[in-house]
């Protein structure tokens, strides 16, 4: 059975081999808009697509589905497992506005691993080469009845009885130090545990978001449940979250976005621009204000549409982006408009600016010479906005 869908991407990590300088891309996204990229892991700044998936155009996928001595699978078939794959690329699609398209290839047979599955300590202990040893075990179980030339991506995803595997962390590895078979070097690996049956489809969204270089946007230092940094404004951040389309920025950095539909401020003075919802096609999506080397200031519209047609709070979010933290430590951190209160279980799902009784129409950020003022909102909820830069 072949799904063929559209495609943009919890298991709640990603795993790494050490980088080296060929994996860091030096110069900026094009224009003033641009933020370096410094190194750090999964920078938010440009990034070298030699060393991740680009997701512009056609990306195959193969999925293969393995068990293990210690628990064999006792489904009769793949089909339930392999039904959870299409709402993924269905919401890429939407995001990506159809500039991706995901051909997703399931086999449909349960591949023995040769170890029980606790040998592979997928917990929080879990390391890159324990990681690689797995995802090399299943590739060889697979190996005979796979031909896995001419795949992009692999997906492996275990029987429901093996507990063990109880999270879907993405294996992310430089040149040499992927996974070979048939020729073909996987460097990029979504590894599906049992939380796929709690957060569903969009696990395969948010790890595949790590394969085409995004951060993760909650908090590390938290165990991995919190959220103080985006609430639930972007899939990278709580994949339950009630607006979990990605920002604009990330968008832009993916190639969903053409240059044309960010404005950008990096000199000062006052620019007034209209900004059109996050989830419609065209037009100008956010305002972006350079304020140093590595930070950047960015305004976009959401509305309840879309990817976000569950949202709790409507308006202009803003947020602030940098370059130079780590994925897990606040890359990207939402101003919250109402720090006071809060909707749908997370203080930063009511941070919209807005118009009318009760909201916040003025963001004013004199450390960082930053004023934007929201002037008129449309029928269609297009928002003009004054933006000031000091």
């Amino acid at each position: 059975m072949r799904y063929r869908l559209a495609l943009a991407a919890v298991a709640l990590l990603a795993w790494f081999g050490k980088p080296t300088a060929a994996d860091v891309a030096v110069a900026d996204v094009s224009g003033p808009c641009g933020l370096p990229n410094t190194g750090v892991n999964l920078s938010e700044g440009p990034t070298n697509w030699a060393n991740f998936v680009r997701p512009v155009g056609r990306v195959s996928v193969v999925t293969i589905f393995v068990d293990f001595p210690d628990v064999p699978a006792t489904e009769a078939t793949t089909t339930d497992f392999a039904n959870l794959v299409p709402g993924g690329p269905n919401w890429f699609a939407a995001s990506s506005y159809g500039r991706l398209t995901m051909d997703v290839t399931p086999v449909h047979r349960w591949f023995r691993m040769p170890q029980p599955s606790s040998a592979y300590n997928f917990q929080r202990g879990l390391t890159f080469s324990l990681h690689r040893a797995y995802i090399t075990d299943a590739v060889r179980a697979a190996d005979a009845a796979v031909d896995f030339r001419g795949f992009q991506l692999l997906h492996i995803i275990p029987n429901r009885a093996a507990a063990a595997i109880s999270f879907s962390p993405t294996f992310l590895a430089p040149a040499g130090a992927g996974v070979s078979a048939d020729g073909r070097e996987f460097r990029q690996v979504v590894t599906f545990g049992q939380d796929m049956w709690n957060w569903g489809f969009k696990v395969l969204n948010h790890e595949s978001g790590h394969t085409f270089s995004l951060p993760d946007l909650y908090s590390f230092a938290s165990g991995g449940g919190g959220h103080p940094f985006v609430g639930g404004w972007d899939l990278m951040g709580l994949i339950s979250g009630p607006a979990p389309d990605y920002f604009a920025w990330h968008k832009w950095k993916l190639g969903w976005l053409d240059d044309a539909q960010l404005r950008c401020v990096s000199t000062p003075g006052t620019t007034q621009v209209t900004v059109n919802p996050l989830s419609t096609t065209g037009g100008v999506k956010a305002v972006v204000v350079r304020t140093s080397t590595n930070v950047a200031f960015v305004a976009e519209v959401r509305t309840r549409a879309g990817n976000d047609s569950a949202i709790c709070d409507t308006g202009v979010l803003v947020y602030q982006v940098d370059s130079g933290i780590n994925s897990g430590s606040g890359p990207v951190r939402v101003v919250d408009a109402h720090p006071t209160t809060s909707l749908c279980g997370n203080a930063l799902n009511d941070a919209a600016f807005d118009l009318g009784t009760g909201e916040v129409a003025t963001y004013d950020n004199t450390t960082a010479g930053v004023r934007i003022e929201l002037l008129s909102k449309s029928a269609s909820s297009d928002y003009t906005l004054r933006v000031t830069r000091r």
